[in-house]
């Protein structure tokens, strides 16, 4: 996923109200609803280009508050409309509370004094999150990253309770590869460069056979429907598009690779057997 910006901005440089004269009235602005009146041919496969490709929206607040009453009563079916009222809206705000319009996700609080807390709360011995690039840019991924790393080196304050390892999820270069070439057009990674995203094999920390789990790995992934199309009806018998997606998840659903991305004492042999092989963690008798 990528994260694209876009505005509407005349050449003059205005881009306060654009689709209508009560839209934005803020400092005596007048002159509200300049796109319509202008609008050319082109324009309209223009914005449907943008939201055929958006798997979310991240939202201004402002924005938000303008869209909220309109687009829930337009919803015409098209992917700009429908576009706007179904795929996720993330927006930043400390004064939004309790959204009612669909899909509406408010970014408040400090992550990473969060799982500061539950790392206190839980004592790990290992943490595991995303890879630096969020696995392909994906904006929750990446935030989540860089709160979870900050949170386990600020955990050293903890002591010998202290998580010892961390690692990051990671994708081999030649699962990438072939990864982008089997999503090819779905926007997942198109355009981003394995030798930047992925990892060679001498960087595996761990890993594991996660066969086992396919499926109900292949479950969560139809809880993105926005973003691959899938539903929980299609994995039993998949019409051939949703074939070629899942036969484009299969190898990277199939192993778990892991990378090092820190820890607090040595390690005792490259690769690990498991995450926590060479530290003192307690042994589990009998089964379940």
């Amino acid at each position: 996923m990528k994260l694209t910006a876009s505005m509407m901005l005349t050449v003059d440089g205005v881009y306060q109200g654009p689709g209508g004269p009560d839209e934005d009235r803020r400092g005596g602005f007048e002159r509200g609803g300049w796109t319509a009146a202008h609008a050319d041919e082109d324009m309209w496969p223009f914005l449907t280009s943008w939201f055929e490709r958006a798997d979310a929206l991240l939202l201004g607040r402002k924005t938000w508050e303008i869209w909220e009453p309109y687009w829930p009563l337009h919803d015409a079916g098209d992917p700009v409309s429908h576009g706007i009222n179904v795929l996720p809206k993330y927006v930043p705000s400390t004064t939004l509370k309790d959204p009612t319009w669909q899909n509406t996700h408010v970014i408040t609080g400090d992550v990473e004094a969060a799982i500061r807390g539950v790392i206190a709360d839980v004592k790990p011995h290992v943490v595991m999150t995303f890879e630096p690039h969020g696995g392909y840019y994906h904006p929750d991924h990446v935030a989540i990253q860089r709160a979870t790393t900050a949170a386990f080196f600020s955990s050293s304050v903890m002591g010998v309770e202290a998580p010892e390892r961390l690692f990051y999820g990671a994708m081999l270069r030649d699962v990438f590869r072939s990864f982008a070439e089997a999503s090819r057009g779905r926007g997942i990674l198109d355009g981003l460069d394995p030798d930047v995203f992925a990892i060679a094999p001498e960087m595996i920390a761990a890993s594991f056979d996660a066969t086992s789990y396919l499926q109900r790995k292949l479950e969560a992934l139809t809880a993105h429907r926005s973003a691959f199309g899938l539903t929980l009806e299609m994995l039993s018998n998949p019409p051939a598009a949703a074939a070629r997606m899942l036969h484009a998840f299969r190898p990277v659903l199939e192993r778990e690779v892991f990378m090092l991305g820190g820890a607090r004492g040595s390690v005792s042999r490259w690769p690990l057997e498991d995450f926590f092989d060479g530290l003192e963690t307690a042994e589990f008798a009998g089964s379940c």
